[in-house]
């Protein structure tokens, strides 16, 4: 993919690699903390509203880069 410059692909696929690797960490060491399945819940609003931010800041930064 990097010789054909579908730069924005193959961080998108190294993005998925790592937040794929956390997110099945983090489930495995909850389920050993407390012994049982984890809870689903909402998220908080500030939290929302934070993650919004960063994916607009980093939506931005990706077009700048890629653009240049």
């Amino acid at each position: 993919m990097a010789r054909n410059q579908l730069y924005a692909d193959v961080l998108l696929n190294a993005y998925y690699v790592v937040i794929n690797a956390y997110g099945w960490w983090y489930w495995s060491a909850a389920r050993e903390t407390q012994g049982t399945e984890l809870a689903v819940r909402r998220t908080p609003v500030s939290t929302a509203i934070l993650l919004i931010v960063i994916g607009i800041g980093t939506a931005i930064l990706l077009i700048w880069f890629l653009s240049t």
